[in-house]
């Protein structure tokens, strides 16, 4: 009896690993937390033998479900625009808010090439003069880099990001991703672009989205972006300028290359999506399963 709760507490651990390293984070402390507390230590120290962390887990799913709540939470927002999408902003203390929503007639795992292929944003996105990834650790785990144009007299700003998707489709039928401000991408990073360390820095926290596959060619997307630019104080004309044009003219892109670029076979994000097959096909089939049950 003892080597088969041993043997069981070894399956469950292994399994464990398994889904943390899918993704499935929700997925993987349930089946964790379904051992007897008494038998949990051990298990710890097996997920971890089996390439998994308990802890960094147990993080990962609170931080996701707090941006979850986040999402739901429009308290004291403004909407800016209600059309074929919606912003709303609000600013709380040196943190401006942005939350957008919108559906896109394209697959989920196209919506999730065209924010993952980091690299290539700044081929269709005006306002982004260079953007780069600077590594990609894990699966759907990357550390970007990106120097955003702003209007005169204000300097240009700069985001280095760490982005972490997260597979949710068995508990709230969507894809989750996390983006908040990295000081330094880890040890094997691609180096930052000469200048990096003498422009300013903005800061993101508590930023990312979901994305909820509604049909395979349909796509509803909530996103909150969570910004200090640092600047003492922003001007009425700036706010203006992002809510009334700079935002509205990168959902318009991001709408007409989903609809329309993602189309050609010889699209850069298509090829790009080709030679990731192993990030794209994994996704897409869990995407497929789940639409079909």
């Amino acid at each position: 009896m003892k080597l088969s709760v041993e043997q069981h507490v070894s399956d469950v651990s292994q399994e464990v690993a398994q889904l943390q390293d899918a993704t499935r984070i929700f997925e993987a402390v349930k089946l964790f937390d379904s051992l007897p507390e008494e038998e949990r230590l051990s298990a710890a120290v097996l997920v971890g033998k089996s390439g998994g962390d308990v802890e960094r887990l147990r993080a990962d799913v609170e931080e996701t479900q707090k941006l979850l709540a986040d999402l739901k939470d429009e308290t004291d927002f403004k909407v800016s625009a209600d059309g074929a999408y919606k912003i709303l902003y609000k600013q709380e203390g040196a943190y401006h808010k942005f939350m957008i929503e919108m559906s896109i007639e394209s697959s989920l795992t196209e919506c999730m090439a065209l924010a993952w292929e980091y690299d290539l944003v700044k081929t269709w996105n005006k306002f982004c003069t260079d953007t780069q990834k600077l590594s990609e650790p894990e699966y759907l785990h990357m550390f970007a880099y990106s120097n955003v144009w702003t209007p005169w007299p204000i300097t240009q700003r700069q985001l280095v990001m760490k982005a972490r998707g997260f597979d949710l489709l068995e508990e709230h039928n969507c894809v989750i991703y996390l983006a908040n401000s990295e000081e330094n991408a880890p040890k094997g990073s691609k180096p930052l672009p000469d200048g990096a360390f003498s422009r300013t820095y903005m800061h993101c926290r508590q930023s990312g989205g979901v994305l909820i596959p509604l049909s395979p060619t349909l796509t509803r997307t909530r996103l909150l972006f969570t910004i200090n630019p640092f600047l003492p104080s922003i001007p009425e004309w700036l706010m203006s300028t992002v809510l009334g044009k700079m935002l509205p003219w990168v959902l318009d892109m991001v709408l007409h290359y989903l609809q329309a670029k993602f189309k050609d076979p010889n699209d850069v994000y298509v090829l790009r999506m080709k030679s990731n097959c192993q990030v794209y096909d994994r996704l897409g089939k869990r995407v497929h399963d789940k639409l079909d049950e």
